[in-house]
């Protein structure tokens, strides 16, 4: 909401949402610049920074939130930032101290692994080069060996708080072969983390997921959609290295719920610059409404809490399951 430009959420409102309804989460904590309470100004001193964080850390295990955090994402996507030992030696210097306070919470890293013609990587080039002209000459100068070269680094740069890590993080687009929302995508996850011995075998959250990129939004609406995410969940319960997934995003005409604000609902990286008209709208309210995959969430997490021979069955080992249909490698066929 903050990102709206509008008031941002108090946090207390949102822990006891969870707890009250036995929910985690999944947070992001960034270790970029933080506005220092002490001046007022905006500062990447790290002391400033790991304080922040370690202050907010606190705040959560002092207030009793503890049981819904399902673990820290340290960081969204740095991997498209190519100072990658910097990053880690900050985290280096932050990650202790989150330990200090809550010795058990789970800690994961993004690492960047895309193969070519990947829809996701082609959609963050084009937004960068339409941003402004510094992103774009940096933009020219990324490609996917690039990234993948920024992820080892940074992954050499973590090796001293390594043994604290206990999740590897990815982001998985386009469901076709060979991209990421697909049985590939979890083939490529694998074979880029183990080969590094600081993150072979470590378990995976895919923080974000999606068919597709910045396609025509109208298109995440279909019932065809809705059937092969249905599909692309029971693929991702057969890993048993796969731990989380985050469908991206969960507001918007893509996600779980629709959401209107200021007479608009919500579009995501519609290229079209394309809006939806709330005809209901009434000033000063916003609105939810359940979207395709709502549905789908419901019926999913329905079927594991009534029927528990669903956690064992299936296997992306079994016949003819590997370059299938039912491992998403025909979607665009």
């Amino acid at each position: 909401v903050a990102e709206r430009g509008k008031k941002a959420m108090d946090p207390k409102f949102l822990y006891d949402f969870l707890k009250k309804n036995d929910l985690k989460a999944l947070f992001t904590i960034e270790q970029w610049s933080m506005i220092d309470p002490q001046t007022g100004k905006r500062t990447n001193d790290i002391g400033v920074v790991k304080r922040r964080i370690t202050d907010y850390v606190k705040w959560v295990k002092d207030n009793g939130y503890e049981c819904v955090v399902a673990g820290f994402e340290l960081g969204n996507e740095t991997y498209f930032d190519p100072h990658s030992e910097r990053i880690g030696a900050r985290w280096c210097e932050i990650v202790p101290e989150i330990r200090k306070i809550m010795p058990n919470v789970k800690l994961g890293i993004p690492l960047g692994e895309y193969t070519e013609g990947d829809p996701d990587f082609q959609a963050v080039m084009n937004r960068w080069r339409s941003a402004d002209e510094i992103k774009a000459r940096e933009s020219l100068d990324v490609d996917t060996d690039r990234l993948k070269s920024n992820s080892a680094r940074f992954i050499v740069a973590l090796r001293p708080v390594m043994k604290e890590i206990t999740h590897i993080i990815y982001h998985g687009y386009g469901a076709d072969k060979p991209w990421s929302s697909s049985m590939y995508g979890f083939k490529r996850f694998r074979d880029f983390r183990d080969r590094f011995p600081e993150t072979k075998g470590k378990p995976m959250w895919i923080t974000e997921w999606r068919e597709r990129s910045d396609e025509d939004v109208r298109c995440h609406r279909r019932f065809s959609e809705g059937l092969w995410r249905a599909h692309f969940l029971m693929t991702a319960l057969a890993q048993p290295d796969i731990e989380a997934m985050n469908l991206h995003g969960f507001d918007c005409q893509a996600g779980a719920f629709n959401y209107a604000h200021d007479g608009i609902w919500h579009v995501q990286w519609d290229t079209a610059n394309r809006c939806y008209a709330d005809y209901d709208w009434i000033r000063g309210e916003e609105r939810l409404e359940t979207g395709l995959t709502g549905v789908i969430y419901r019926y999913f997490c329905g079927a594991l809490m009534r029927h528990p021979i669903v956690l064992s069955h299936g296997t992306s080992k079994a016949t003819d399951t590997e370059d299938s249909f039912y491992t998403c490698t025909r979607f665009y066929d």
